[in-house]
Formats: C-alpha cells, sequence, structure tokens
C-alpha cells in the first residue's frame, strides 16, 4: 500500500545528543525501536500544502525540511536538527481547522529558523551535566503528554547539577519560537485563529499543573501563558481565513487516518453505505479493504473515481485495494494512473516497483528501476529505494550499480563500514572518473573522513 507504518530509526539520526534533544523537546516518542512512521502521499503532501506558506514567509527551501508522520494519538510534532519535522498522527486527527497544524509547523519551523536544537547541544558540552546516553535509554519510556513527560526527563536527569536552569532555558527557546511563529503566521497571511485554537485543544487535553513549581519540569511555557500571548495577537492583527480548498484537504486527511487506524466496524457504522461526501467514502472503502471485502471496496473506489477522474491520490487509494485484493495487474494500472498525474509521488512508484519486480523478468526490471530512480531523485534518504533499486540492477546483471546502491542504503543505516565495501566494489565495475565511479569513491570518502573525526 502507499499507506505504510515503518520503523521510526530508518529515518532518523541515532546519534545520543540527538536523542537527548529528543526528550527536552517534548517528543512524544515510546521507544525509538518500536516507533512506527505512517507513509501516505496524499497525508505527506498535505503537510506540504500547510508548510509552503510558512516556508516562504521563512525565506527557506522546501527541500530542506522533511515532515514525517508519527503514529501516536497524542498531539504533538517537533522538529530535528536535520530539518525533519515529526508530526503525530493525533495531531492530525484532533485538528478540526488545518490552520491548527500550520501553527503547530509553523513553531516547530520556529526552532529551526532559530538554531535552537544546535544551541541546547552547546549548552550540553558547556555544562556537561547530563548523561546523554542515559537520556537515549529513556526513550524506551512512554513520553506522553507535557507534564508527565517532562517528569520523566527530570527523573533521568535529577540527580544533575543544574537540571532547572537546563530547562529554563529550553522554555526560553519555547517562548522565541512561539515568537517566530508568530512572525511566520503573519508574514503568511495565515493568522492567530488555527494556533490558538490549538493550544485551547492543549489545555483541554491536558491541563496545565496546578503547581506553580512543576514550570521547572516543562520546556514548553505554560499553556494558558500561550493561549493570552496568541489570543493578544489575533486581537491586535485580527482574523485571518483558512485558505482555499485547505478545509477540504485537511477532511481528506483525517477521514484516511480515521479509515486505517479505527476498528474498521466501527468506521463502517460511522459511514454506512450510501455515504455522499467523499472523506466518508475515503474511510468506508479503506475499513472494507481492511476486512477484505474487496468488491464492495473495489464498487465503491470505481463509483468515486467516476466522479473525480483526474485525482491522483485516488488512484493511488484504488491501486493499494487492488493490491490487497491480489489484483496485481490492476494495482499497476491504477498506480500508473496516479503517477500519471503525481510524477513526482516517489512512494506510489515504489510501491509499483515492487510490483514490477515481482514478475522478474528484464522487461519488468527495467521498468522498476526507471520507477525507483525516479523515487530516490525525489526521496534520496529513504534506505528502502536504494535496497529496491540495487535488486532490480541485480536483475539486469548490472552488479557495479547494484552495489552502489547498497552503499547508499547502508550509508543511510549508518553502517559506515558496510557502505564502504560496498563503494570500494562498485568502483571496481566502473570507468575510472565516471560519475558513477567519482559517487562510490565519494561515499569512500566520506566514510574514511567520519571514521578519523570520530
Amino acid at each position: 500500500m502507499s499507506y505504510l507504518v515503518q520503523r521510526l530509526t530508518s529515518r532518523l539520526m541515532p546519534d545520543l545528543w540527538y536523542f537527548g534533544v529528543l526528550v527536552l523537546f517534548g517528543v512524544l516518542v515510546s521507544s525509538a525501536a518500536a516507533q512506527a512512521v505512517v507513509r501516505d502521499t496524499e497525508i505527506e503532501n498535505a503537510l506540504r500544502v500547510y508548510m509552503q506558506p510558512l516556508l516562504k514567509a521563512a525565506n527557506l527551501d522546501d527541500e530542506r525540511l522533511i515532515i514525517t508522520v508519527i503514529q501516536d494519538p497524542n498531539i504533538n510534532a517537533t522538529v530535528l536538527p536535520n530539518g525533519q519535522i515529526l508530526v503525530h498522527t493525533g495531531s492530525l486527527r484532533q485538528a478540526e481547522d488545518p490552520t491548527e497544524i500550520a501553527g503547530m509547523l509553523a513553531h516547530e519551523l520556529g526552532h529551526y529558523v532559530n538554531n535552537d536544537i544546535l544551541k541546547l547541544t552547546g549548552k550540553f558540552a558547556e555544562s556537561q551535566q547530563i548523561s546523554l546516553a542515559g537520556i537515549a535509554l529513556g526513550l524506551g519510556l512512554a513520553l506522553a503528554t507535557q507534564s508527565p513527560e517532562l517528569l520523566i526527563a527530570g527523573q533521568l536527569l535529577g540527580q544533575h547539577v543544574g537540571v532547572r536552569n537546563q530547562l529554563q532555558f529550553t522554555r526560553s527557546m519555547e517562548s522565541g519560537a512561539d515568537r517566530r511563529a508568530s512572525e511566520l503566521l503573519h508574514r503568511s497571511g495565515l493568522g492567530f485563529s488555527g494556533i490558538l485554537a490549538l493550544n485551547q485543544r492543549l489545555l483541554e487535553n491536558y491541563p496545565d499543573p496546578a503547581h506553580a513549581e512543576a514550570k521547572y519540569l516543562q520546556t514548553h511555557p505554560l499553556t494558558q501563558d500561550r493561549i493570552t500571548y496568541f489570543a493578544r495577537q489575533l486581537q491586535r492583527l485580527g482574523a485571518r481565513s483558512t485558505p482555499l480548498g485547505w478545509q477540504r484537504i485537511h477532511d481528506r486527511v483525517r477521514a484516511k487516518l480515521q479509515g486505517f487506524s479505527d476498528a474498521p466496524q466501527e468506521v463502517l457504522m460511522q459511514y454506512s453505505e450510501g455515504v455522499e461526501h467523499l472523506p466518508g467514502q475515503m474511510a468506508r472503502a479503506i475499513a472494507l479493504m481492511r476486512l477484505a471485502r474487496y468488491g464492495e471496496a473495489i464498487a465503491l473506489m470505481q463509483a468515486i473515481l467516476a466522479e473525480h477522474s483526474e485525482d491522483g491520490f485516488l488512484y493511488d487509494l484504488m491501486g493499494d485495494i487492488q493490491r490487497q485484493a491480489g489484483r496485481e495487474d490492476q494495482a499497476l494500472q491504477y498506480y500508473g494512473q496516479a503517477i500519471k498525474r503525481l510524477p513526482w509521488a516517489s512512494l506510489i512508484r515504489y510501491q509499483r516497483a515492487g510490483l514490477w519486480l515481482k514478475k522478474a523478468t528484464s522487461a519488468h526490471a527495467l521498468a522498476a528501476r526507471d520507477d525507483l530512480l525516479q523515487a530516490v531523485r525525489f526521496e534520496p534518504e529513504v534506505p528502502g529505494y536504494w535496497h529496491s533499486l540495487a535488486h532490480a540492477y541485480r536483475l539486469l546483471d548490472e552488479s557495479g550499480e547494484a552495489d552502489l546502491a547498497l552503499a547508499e542504503a547502508a550509508l543511510l543505516e549508518h553502517k559506515p563500514e558496510q557502505s564502504k565495501a560496498y563503494a570500494l566494489r562498485a568502483k571496481r565495475g566502473f570507468s575510472v572518473n565516471s560519475a558513477t565511479w567519482l559517487r562510490a569513491d565519494d561515499i569512500v570518502k566520506q566514510v574514511e573522513a567520519k571514521r578519523k573525526g570520530s
């Protein structure tokens, strides 16, 4: 399916200082080894739509930021040093208006623009009062909401002198990120209604601790303080309407998450046969697929596509259903229709390539290779794409290219020696100073330089 769940660690850096930053910035992960990443072309595209006006307001290139969706029912997001933003499914499902998500993204973008995580790591190095290894181990605990997660962080760090000063440092960063978010929301024309509603929702779900001393165990300013701040901004600068088309996009995102996450029978009860609005129809089709009622799901999607024949995301969903039903040739056709309308959709190309590779003929391997070359062009940071590309090259007896693809995958998976070995072997199959030889040589030098620097 294009709706995939994979390990969080496949898209996160493993450095210990990095994990420490995750804890102090309140990212809600229960275990780095087990946390699920949700991948869906339509959902990821929606987040890029919400992010675009903010990036423009910040004068940033959109290719520098990757948004990853985390399977977690809580409301939260965080930004990582490499520009990756993690957004929880709970944020998407609970937000009634897409500007709430835009407000959340603005806050995380504020951290990124302010270089907060790099500053925080400098603070760690200066004080030498925090055991980053201990913090990394603490990721095995359930870090849930603002107050409990930071109580856990307090337990991890409580034996160290200066914990309160460290958390005060992060609280000042949170306030700074709110101020930066305010600027971005104003410049982008998105306004403050969304981020205000988001904080009001947070206050309802996670009430502020009554005891003032608890402020020392929070990295974020107290939610009521934030509500007051954004309410004043809204009053001072005025309300803005939700951008045209955003609500329709958001309703579809929420419906897909519901269809894939909730008990299928509950989804079918909510969206009974004959439901007329598109998001409900999509949720129902997904629930039918999960119950292996493929004939009904396919019939419903055919009716939907008859009315929305140019919607690439719907062809993608139909391809998923056909594939789950074991109708792989039909799935290839629908994925092809999706790619025709969404040529940049690397995840759909990856799914189609998987079907091509199962046929194991040279012609199908060529088709898979072409899809996967496009996939790694748009998303070079995904190891699975490189592994599949290596498989395609093996079927085509192009061993040098296969080894180079495996070197790329191993590099992304933080297996430097393995990456170097593949790159060295790849070099032997290429002409000296050719583009592929030079890339393999770059990987070897990159691994050696990192080893010398460690």
